[in-house]
């Protein structure tokens, strides 16, 4: 995953994840698709915020954004 992936991708990986974990015959296996889906919920409710930080002139993206005083 690149730093660029969206929301909605985060939230498509997570959706990929409950599916695999809905059909995972051992628990263990089935606990750690579970475990995933929610990094990748977390993961889209950042980066949501993150655009919302942005809309609002917060922090940038990119390194080349970083202004350093002279």
């Amino acid at each position: 995953m690149d730093r660029f992936t969206t929301p909605s991708e985060c939230r498509g990986q997570a959706a990929f994840c409950c599916t695999r974990a809905d059909a995972a015959a051992d628990e263990r296996l089935r606990a750690v698709w579970i475990s995933m889906a929610l990094i990748w919920t977390k993961l889209a409710a950042h980066k949501e915020r993150l655009q919302r930080l942005n809309a609002y002139g917060g922090i940038g993206d990119t390194a080349t954004e970083t202004q350093v005083a002279p």
